[in-house]
């Protein structure tokens, strides 16, 4: 039987499913999805990840773009390098961003080559 993949899922469905590369290799596990209230938007997701040298009470915030998600594996696809990850912005999983602003979720667009949401929808209504 082939089911088509849903258009329209709860976050919850999605928390604590294992991320894993492309190779099928486990990473880690989504933690969160945090939402942006004003627009209306996924702001990010909190994965950690299984790795020793990332630290296991580290947290990565990630934004929603960089990940696949895989119904037939129930897993979430996100292709990314050690070196990356030792470079882009985590947190303790017991000391998590209160309010984060939009400087540091700007960092963490721009550490995965995303272009932040909010910029993408400023320029559309400008135009």
């Amino acid at each position: 039987m082939n089911m088509k993949p849903p258009k329209v899922l709860s976050a919850s469905e999605l928390c604590h499913d294992p991320v894993t590369n492309d190779r099928g290799e486990k990473l880690g596990n989504m933690e969160e999805i945090m939402i942006d209230l004003e627009h209306g938007r996924i702001a990010y997701c909190v994965i950690s990840f299984g790795s020793k040298t990332m630290g296991k009470n580290k947290f990565f915030a990630v934004p929603w773009e960089t990940l696949k998600i895989s119904f037939h594996d129930r897993a979430i696809i996100f292709n990314v390098s050690e070196e990356m990850l030792k470079e882009a912005p985590g947190f303790d999983k017991r000391d998590w961003p209160q309010e984060p602003d939009m400087t540091w979720l700007a960092q963490v667009y721009k550490c995965y080559h995303c272009v932040p949401y909010w910029e993408v929808e400023e320029s559309l209504t400008q135009t």
